[in-house]
C-alpha cells in the first residue's frame, strides 16, 4: 500500500443541518429524484437511520430504493457516502458511478469525491481525470478547487514514480556488516576506507555493571577484492562520547569532520567539530567555532572537495522551515557564518543528509517537504551554469519510499549509491547497503587521481611539478605536491583524456594517459611515481609510445606522450640521447631488426620535426637482441616489445 501523505483525501460528502442529516446544498433538484412515493419514504427512512448514526440500516432501506428505481441519484449518492464512512471505497466509487450515470447535473463535487477515492485506491491517472473534470466545470470554491489542483500536482507524480520504477537492487556491503548494528555510513572521496557507526554489546567504561550496548565510531579499510575488513573502532580522540558519527573528510583523507552531541565543548545540542591527520593518529577534536555552532542543532555535514566549504542541516533561526541546509567557508583562518541553500533546496518542513559529491556541483540530501513518497525522500539538485541550484528532483521509486529514506551518498566513480537501512533482509538490524546507481541520478565524471613522488630510496622528490594537460583544449593545470611526503592528490569534472607528467631537476620525467575509459572504471587512479635520475648511459622507458602488430605508424596517443620527451630536451638543452627499438622474439630475428629499426626511426623523425637538433639524437633497432624478461609468455613478451631512450654524453 503506497502511502498517501495528502490531506485532502478525507472525503467529506454530506453535511449535518439543524434539522438534520441531508443532501450537501449543491446537489441539483433535478433528475436526482424519484417519481415513486415509496421510493421517496425508503429515503426519508434512510436519512432517519443516519441521523441516528444507523448506517448499516440505512444501507438497508436505501438499497431497497434503488432495487426500486435504478434511476434514483439521490439514493446512489447517500449509498456512496456511506461505504465512504466505512471505508468500503470501491464500493463508495461505484456508487458515485451510478449517480452520474442516471444524473450526470446532480453534484458537480462528485467529480472531486471520485478523484479522492481514485486516489484512496491508488489509481492515480484516473483520480487525476476526475478532478479535471471538476475543474473542467468551473465550480466556484476556491478551497474545493485547491483540493483538486493538489490531486492533479500529487496523482501526476505518484502515476509517474509508480508506472516508471528505476533500477533498485541493494545488497549488504560484504565484510561491513554483522549481526550488530552498522549505520551512519561514509566513504572517504577515494573510496578506500568507509567510516560508520557501529552499535554492539562490549566492557564499557560508560558503566559500572559490565556488557553494555554502546555505540563505537568505525573505520574499514577496502581490500584488493574490492570488499572492506569489518571495520575497527577509531582511537582517541574519537569514542570519547556517547553520541558521535557522521562524519566526512577531505580528499586528501587528513582532515574530518563530525557531529558530536552533548559535547562540555559545544554550543548546542549538537555541534560539527575537526580533526587533523597527524602521521598515524588524530589531533583532538575542536569545534567548528561559534559562527558554525549556535545553541541550536547543527549536524551531518558534508565537506567539498576542495576542503573549504561544508554543507551542513541546521535548525538554527531564520531558514525555511524546521531544519534546513546550509553551507559554511573557510575564509583567513575560520568557518564563515553559514548561507542558507535556497528555497530550491530548502522548504517549510524538514530538510537533512546533504552529500555534496566530488565533482562538486551535485548535492544528495533528504527532505520532507518535497514532493515524496513518504516521509523523508531523497532528493537531487545540481549547480548550473550561472551558479544557482536546480530545483530539487525525486530519485525514485523505489529508491524512495513509504518510510524515511536518509544518508544517501554515491561512489566517486558514480556508479555505486549507499545507505543504511534497518528495513531489508540484510545480516543484522541496520545494515549498509550499495547498489548500482541509474544513470539518471549519477553525478558528473570525475577524474581523482592521488599518489607520490619519491626517489630511489624512497624519499620525497623535492621541487616535483605535476602538470595534468588536457589532450583536447591543451590546457595545462598544476597539481600541489607535498613537499615533505612527496604525496599528491587532485580531483576534477572529467572532459577530456589528460596526461599527467612528473618533472623534477636533475630527474627523468614520469607520465601516465589518462583515459575517460579509465575514469570511468575505477573510483580513483593511483599514480606513485619514482623518479630516476639523469646520468650518461642511463635508459629509461617510453611507456605511451606503442605500436599496432607488425606497424611502425605512430598513433596520436604516442605523439602526446612525445611532446613531453620534446619538452625534456628543451630543458636539459646539453643532454644527447640515443632512441632503441626493440620487439618480442616471435616471428623472424632479420624481420624483428627491421621492425625495430623503423619504429625507433619514427620516433626520431617526431622528435626532429618538433624542433630538436638531429645532432643531439640518434635511433637504433635492436630487435629481439636485448629482452628485459624471458619470452616464456605473453605478458613477458608485451614487456619486451618497448621504447627506450639511452642518454649520451653531455654537449
Amino acid at each position: 500500500m503506497h502511502l498517501v501523505r495528502n490531506t485532502f483525501i478525507s472525503i467529506a460528502l454530506l453535511v449535518f443541518t439543524t434539522t438534520g442529516f441531508a443532501v450537501a446544498s449543491s446537489v441539483t433538484d433535478g433528475c436526482g429524484n424519484s417519481g415513486s412515493k415509496k421510493v421517496e419514504k425508503l429515503y426519508k427512512e434512510a436519512i432517519t437511520f443516519l441521523n441516528q448514526e444507523k448506517h448499516n440500516a440505512a444501507l438497508k432501506v436505501l438499497k431497497e430504493a434503488v432495487a426500486k428505481d435504478d434511476r434514483y441519484a439521490k439514493a446512489f449518492y447517500l449509498i456512496a457516502h456511506i461505504y465512504s464512512l466505512q471505508g468500503d471505497y470501491v464500493k463508495a466509487k461505484i456508487n458515485f458511478q451510478n449517480v452520474l450515470e442516471v444524473c450526470v447535473d446532480f453534484d458537480p463535487e462528485i467529480h472531486l469525491s471520485l478523484a479522492k477515492l481514485e486516489f484512496k485506491l491508488e489509481k492515480y491517472h484516473e483520480a487525476v481525470q476526475y478532478a479535471n473534470d471538476f475543474l473542467d466545470m468551473e465550480y466556484s470554491n476556491p478551497q474545493l478547487e485547491d483540493e483538486a489542483i493538489d490531486i492533479i500536482k500529487t496523482g501526476e507524480f505518484y502515476h509517474s514514480m509508480f508506472s516508471n520504477p528505476v533500477p533498485f537492487d541493494p545488497k549488504p556491503m560484504s565484510g561491513i556488516c554483522t549481526s550488530f548494528d552498522e549505520y551512519l555510513p561514509m566513504l572517504t572521496p577515494d573510496n578506500d576506507f568507509l567510516y560508520f557507526t557501529r552499535r554492539h554489546k562490549k566492557d564499557s567504561k560508560f558503566t559500572v555493571i559490565g556488557d553494555a550496548w554502546v555505540e563505537e565510531f568505525c573505520v574499514a579499510v577496502k581490500k584488493e577484492d574490492g570488499s572492506f575488513t569489518s571495520g575497527k573502532p577509531l582511537r582517541s580522540p574519537f569514542n570519547q562520547s556517547q553520541n558521535e558519527g557522521g562524519a566526512s573528510l577531505s580528499k586528501d583523507n587528513k582532515n574530518i569532520f563530525i557531529t558530536v552531541c552533548n559535547s562540555p565543548q559545544g554550543a548546542g545540542s549538537c555541534d560539527v567539530f575537526y580533526s587533523e591527520r597527524r602521521g598515524e593518529s588524530w589531533s583532538e577534536l575542536s569545534s567548528l567555532g561559534k559562527n558554525v555552532n549556535d545553541s541550536l542543532w547543527q549536524s551531518q555535514v558534508s565537506c567539498a572537495p576542495d576542503g573549504k566549504r561544508l554543507y551542513f542541516s541546521s535548525d538554527r533561526k531564520g531558514g525555511y522551515g524546521g531544519k534546513d541546509i546550509y553551507y559554511t567557508v573557510f575564509k583567513k583562518g575560520e568557518w564563515t557564518k553559514p548561507v542558507n541553500l535556497g528555497p530550491e533546496i530548502n522548504t517549510e518542513a524538514d530538510e537533512k543528509s546533504p552529500f555534496i559529491h566530488q565533482d562538486g556541483i551535485t548535492l544528495y540530501f533528504s527532505s520532507e517537504g518535497h514532493l515524496g513518497l513518504g516521509g523523508f525522500d531523497i532528493f537531487i539538485s545540481r549547480i548550473d551554469g550561472q551558479g544557482k541550484w536546480t530545483q530539487a528532483r525525486n530519485i525514485g521509486y523505489p529508491i524512495n519510499s513509504e518510510s524515511d529514506d536518509l544518508g544517501f551518498f554515491a561512489s566517486t566513480n558514480g556508479k555505486k549509491g549507499y545507505f543504511a537501512s534497518n528495513k531489508l533482509e540484510g545480516k543484522g538490524g541496520w545494515d549498509i547497503y550499495e547498489f548500482d546507481l541509474y544513470e539518471g541520478i549519477r553525478p558528473k565524471k570525475v577524474l581523482f587521481v592521488k599518489g607520490s613522488v619519491t626517489d630511489e630510496s624512497g624519499n620525497a622528490v623535492r621541487g616535483a611539478q605535476l602538470k595534468l594537460k588536457d589532450l583536447i583544449t591543451k590546457s595545462v593545470k598544476s597539481i600541489d605536491v607535498d613537499s615533505i611526503t612527496g604525496e599528491y592528490v587532485y580531483s576534477e569534472i572529467f572532459e577530456n583524456d589528460q596526461m599527467l607528467t612528473i618533472n623534477s631537476e636533475g630527474y627523468f620525467y614520469d607520465e601516465m594517459l589518462i583515459t575517460e575509459t579509465e575514469v570511468a572504471s575505477v573510483n580513483n587512479i593511483q599514480f606513485d611515481s619514482e623518479l630516476l635520475p639523469v646520468e650518461i648511459g642511463s635508459s629509461f622507458q617510453l611507456n605511451n609510445i606503442l605500436f599496432d602488430t607488425d606497424k611502425y605508424d605512430l598513433k596520436l596517443d604516442s605523439k602526446l606522450s612525445l611532446d613531453n620527451l620534446v619538452d625534456f630536451l628543451n630543458t636539459n638543452k646539453s643532454i644527447q640521447l640515443e632512441v632503441a627499438g626493440h620487439t618480442d622474439d616471435v616471428g623472424d630475428d632479420e624481420k624483428n631488426k627491421i621492425l625495430s629499426d623503423n619504429r625507433a626511426r619514427v620516433v626520431f623523425e617526431y622528435l626532429i620535426s618538433s624542433g630538436i637538433d638531429s645532432n643531439r639524437v640518434r635511433y637504433i633497432g635492436y630487435g629481439e637482441e636485448f629482452p628485459k624478461v624471458e619470452n616464456t609468455d605473453e605478458i613477458n613478451r608485451s614487456l619486451n616489445r618497448r621504447t627506450e631512450i639511452k642518454i649520451l654524453e653531455s654537449m
